[in-house]
């Protein structure tokens, strides 16, 4: 990828190996991407052996998004730079997301999107930084409808946005079964025009107050030669918001 990678899978789950038999008892499952261009897959035996070899033999760590891949406007997307570490321990989410943005090209962050699979029934803040807010089925720019966003209240430079070099914790109670990777699987519902992606972030107080929305939008190829299939953008019902 030109400006960075999505660290997908790096703690193994059981129920990663049933998504890949899932698949394999499909016919076909197809994702639209770029353009309205189709990705098929799902058929091959081969692919889904990779897949299941892929997540057996992954280490036992946390779930890494790294943004970003693609940038809202002429903003350069290798400038719009974040990390959203997911943690799930029973029913409880801990997501750390960490600006990563440097001089010359510092931002803030002030919005989150991220999506969470069918597991994931809804979330409940327990412990989120003060004067941010829990929002479902966002729009986060052309990148599509998420189905969870974190919004700040505040103005572009107050005192709890996400700085350079700063993380921030946000912690949830999750309705339903889910582990760290039901939250880095799932694509956002594209709009017309727009882009489907994994996470996003909204980027401002740049150079010359620049702003921008960063997102991951893995490529094709990638997932295929990862072979996962819930990175393959499976349609999901809408939450309610």
């Amino acid at each position: 990828m030109p400006h960075g990678h999505v660290s997908f899978f790096r703690r193994v789950r059981i129920d990663g190996l049933e998504r890949v038999k899932h698949m394999a008892r499909s016919r076909k499952s197809n994702w639209r991407g770029i353009g309205g261009g189709v990705f098929c897959h799902g058929r091959s035996g081969a692919v889904l052996v990779t897949a299941a070899a892929l997540m057996l033999a992954a280490p036992a760590t946390g779930a890494i998004i790294t943004l970003s891949t693609n940038s809202s406007d002429v903003t350069l997307a290798s400038v719009l730079d974040a990390t959203f570490d997911f943690e799930v321990t029973g029913s409880t989410l801990t997501l750390s997301v960490t600006n990563t943005t440097v001089v010359p090209d510092t931002f803030n962050i002030n919005e989150l999107y991220f999506n969470g699979s069918d597991n994931v029934l809804g979330l409940t803040p327990l412990s989120i930084p003060l004067g941010w807010h829990l929002l479902t089925n966002q729009m986060g720019d052309g990148f599509g409808v998420f189905d969870f966003a974190l919004i700040y209240g505040g103005p572009e430079d107050g005192p709890y946005v996400i700085d350079p070099g700063e993380t921030k914790v946000f912690s949830f109670a999750i309705s339903g079964t889910a582990g760290e990777g039901d939250f880095v699987n799932e694509f956002s519902d594209a709009i017309p025009g727009g882009i489907s992606a994994i996470a996003a972030a909204k980027f401002v107080v740049g150079p010359n107050d620049d702003s921008a929305y960063g997102a991951t939008v893995p490529e094709p190829g990638t997932v295929a030669l990862l072979g996962l299939a819930g990175l393959l953008g499976l349609r999901r019902r809408h939450r309610s918001a």
